[in-house]
C-alpha cells in the first residue's frame, strides 16, 4: 500500500489530521450551499 498514488498525498505526521477534517468539513458545506443554489 505504501506505493500507491494516494500514498503521496497522506500526511505523514497526525498534526495535520485536524486540519484535514475542517477542511473536508469547509468543502461539505461549501457543496450543500452550492446543490441549494443550482436547485
Amino acid at each position: 500500500m505504501d506505493n500507491t498514488f494516494f500514498s503521496k498525498f497522506t500526511p505523514k505526521e497526525p498534526k495535520f489530521f485536524p486540519l484535514l477534517d475542517s477542511l473536508a468539513e469547509v468543502s461539505h458545506k461549501s457543496a450543500e450551499q452550492l446543490i441549494t443554489c443550482v436547485k
